[in-house]
């Protein structure tokens, strides 16, 4: 059998890497919701977790507000300083 050639795949269009991280982004939040929702249930029957889970929903809104912030802001300050710096080379 080596000197057969296998027979070649077929070529199907291809999702875009916009919608594959769509997609990817979908399923880490419907992922995130089904494990906070699990926590809130045994939060219910077990009175010590909620401060655990107080402690977790802080820590993601305050990893939130960070990234909105911080992330976003400095974004726009290094293209505007690309921008810049691309027109006095010019």
């Amino acid at each position: 059998m080596p000197g057969e050639q296998l027979p070649r795949l077929p070529r199907g269009s291809r999702k875009s890497s916009t919608e594959r991280n769509t997609a990817t982004f979908a399923a880490l939040i419907g992922l995130f919701l089904l494990a906070f929702g699990f926590l809130a249930l045994v939060s219910l029957v077990l009175p010590a977790v909620r401060g655990v889970l107080l402690l977790l929903v802080a820590g993601v809104g305050f990893f939130t507000l960070h990234y909105f912030t911080w992330g976003r802001l400095l974004t726009r300050l290094r293209e505007k300083e690309t921008a810049a710096s691309k027109a006095d080379n010019e």
